[in-house]
């Protein structure tokens, strides 16, 4: 995970150097910036996913100790 979290990284800040006058057109400018906001919003929903994977599980794992005590 923490590769992809390194490239997730290294792909934003590859798009920021094309919001300077590197590009001239502005339509472009902002097609590039959906382009961005779309990387990090991959980025969110995985890390979300892991997450309530990770939760989930610890969750099934306490009922089941809960229910082996009773």
């Amino acid at each position: 995970m923490d590769i992809f979290s390194e490239y997730i990284l290294l792909f934003v800040l590859y798009t920021m150097m094309l919001f300077s006058d590197f590009v001239p057109e502005i339509d472009m400018r902002f097609n590039i910036g959906y382009a961005s906001i779309a990387i990090v919003s991959l980025h969110l929903f995985v890390n979300l996913i892991l997450i309530l994977v990770s939760v989930g599980r610890q969750i099934v794992l306490k009922i089941k100790n809960w229910y082996i005590r009773i």
